[in-house]
């Protein structure tokens, strides 16, 4: 599968690469919020792994734009910060990874995220706003 991971950590981004490409996974990585949708747009893609927090962007807001455009493309969240992982349920994404996670985690996400891809983009929820 062709996966779009938006991580402006570079260390986790090169450890997710490791291992999703290692699982016969295609991968591309943007470390900010506007290059997301670009990289999305690509033919093939299947999946996007977004990190909440990206530098100056926000990946909630980001991915919410992409599934406005691809709905159903597969998203799966993620951040090491609890409330930013609450903010992403109540943004409506049922697939969120508080960091650190296993593979086995990331895995049982990604299945979910494509067996679940929101499609109905008119009954998408309004983001929370970020916290400050």
């Amino acid at each position: 599968m062709n996966i779009v991971i938006a991580e402006d950590d570079r260390l986790s981004g090169r450890m997710l690469v490791r291992a999703l490409e290692e699982a016969g996974h295609a991968v591309t990585v943007v470390e900010g919020a506007g290059e997301v949708s670009d990289a999305c747009a690509r033919a093939g893609t299947g999946l996007l792994l977004c990190d909440v927090n990206l530098g100056a962007g926000d990946g909630i807001l980001a991915s919410l734009a992409v599934r406005r455009e691809r709905p159903g493309l597969a998203v799966v969240i993620m951040s090491a910060d609890p409330q930013e992982v609450a903010r992403a349920f109540r943004a409506g994404f049922r697939d969120v990874l508080l960091k650190p996670f296993t593979m086995d985690a990331l895995s049982a996400a990604m299945d979910a995220a494509r067996k679940g891809a929101f499609k109905d983009v008119d009954k998408m929820p309004t983001p929370p706003p970020a916290s400050s």
